[in-house]
């Protein structure tokens, strides 16, 4: 197959060609999960006719109207729940037969969470077998099945408390056993994409210290050659520098004036790590507009996650994600990934941030404050000082209360 550039433009993981054969894939295994799906149903349906037919007229009538309908009700669930707990893994399964044939190289997993969220299912979303714990649902079709045998409403009557209270309590074991399954497996799948763009990175920096310590071969034959390095990297040639650098050991904080929105012109982010600290400026992290100073969306959320907002997982903040990470990896050299990903949490950093703008402000208002003193005071302070002064020289007195205050306030 044909080699597959990653188009950077969009800050896809993925091109469109690769994206196209993982969908088409996916639309597949859709098709035949729906088909594995009704064919279930079918048998269960099936086996509740021969049952209910089976007691029909004898003297165990009464479980025709309770128990059997709710076996089969019972046997709908199980199958729904390991359809639940098996999707997410079977659409990871199909994106992963693809990558591997590919032999794509991966920047971070964003895209792939995303894939796997449009396919089985993202965040506050139920998964599509939710449906079937619809107890009114079931309850409909059995009401048809049965009347089409001739069973009466005095029939259904006598024993649809029971039933409906039966149902009830089972419907809601079957509601929160679904939810349970579906969060577990699509948490299970989050762990594994994570796992393999690990390992994928591993691979491809073994490869790249391999070239560099080989001077036979140049670096641009591994991989695709890195994007440009940006104007504060000059500035960063500190972390870099260090040697296995994580992102954990990062401290990031927005310094300077504090602004009603966005950012103040000088604003700047003061970063360490390892007893080493430097300004740089958001705009030469691409975090801002150079002749506006107008904040971009990558500086938003970083500013956003500064003030402990929350960072929700949604496919447009999956590639502002994934352009912060580049920024981070370029600049600081760290090769982990600087930040976690949860369905309920949204993103969140694995180094420390703080938005410390108008911080000096705010201690100049405090210094001020403790050393201004009030008109009332400066007319107490005179009047004691009147008290004890010779009238013809009231200027020359030594050690007064006004000499000890400016003398500890000035």
């Amino acid at each position: 197959m044909a080699e597959m550039n990653c188009n950077e433009k969009s800050g896809r993981t993925l091109s469109q060609e690769v994206r196209e054969l993982i969908v088409r894939k996916l639309q597949l295994r859709q098709v035949e999960q729906t088909e594995r799906r009704a064919a279930a149903y079918q048998l269960v349906y099936s086996k509740l006719k021969k049952e209910y037919l089976a007691v029909l007229g004898t003297s165990q009538i009464a479980t025709a109207f309770t128990s059997v309908p709710l076996a089969a009700y019972k046997e709908i669930i199980a199958e729904d729940i390991a359809i639940t707990r098996s999707w997410p893994g079977i659409v990871w399964e199909s994106i992963i037969s693809i990558l591997d044939d590919v032999q794509l190289e991966l920047h971070d997993g964003d895209e792939l969470h995303a894939i796997v969220d449009e396919f089985a299912w993202s965040k506050d979303q139920k998964p599509f077998t939710h449906s079937s714990a619809e107890p009114s649902h079931f309850k409909e079709i059995f009401v048809r099945m049965v009347k089409g045998y001739g069973a009466q409403d005095t029939q259904l009557r006598l024993y649809s408390r029971e039933f409906n209270r039966q149902l009830t309590l089972a419907a809601a074991l079957a509601n929160c056993s679904i939810l349970n399954v579906a969060r577990h497996a699509r948490e299970e799948v989050d762990v594994a994409i994570d796992v393999y763009v690990i390992k994928h990175g591993a691979h491809k920096a073994k490869l790249v210290d391999a070239k560099i310590a080989d001077s036979r071969s140049p670096l641009s034959e591994v991989g695709h050659q890195s994007s440009p390095v940006s104007a504060a990297s000059h500035q960063c040639e500190v972390f870099r520098k260090m040697k296995n650098l994580t992102s954990d050991e990062l401290s990031i904080m927005f310094v300077g004036d504090k602004a009603d929105s966005g950012l103040a012109p000088n604003n700047m982010l003061a970063i360490s790590a390892r007893n080493e600290s430097k300004r740089v400026s958001p705009v030469e992290l691409v975090l801002a507009d150079g002749r506006s100073c107008t904040v971009n969306k990558q500086g938003v959320a970083l500013l956003g996650m500064a003030r402990k907002k929350i960072t929700p997982v949604t496919p447009q903040n999956a590639k502002i994600i994934s352009r912060l990470r580049g920024t981070i990896r370029e600049n600081f050299g760290v090769k982990d990934d600087p930040f976690l990903r949860s369905l309920n949490s949204g993103w969140s950093p694995r180094f420390q941030i703080k938005d410390g703008r108008g911080l000096a402000d705010e201690r100049a208002k405090q210094a001020a404050q403790r050393r201004t003193i009030s008109i009332d005071q400066l007319n107490g302070l005179a009047a004691q000082s009147d008290e004890g002064c010779d009238s013809e020289h009231p200027f020359e007195s030594e050690g007064d209360e006004t000499d000890y205050w400016v003398k500890n306030n000035s």
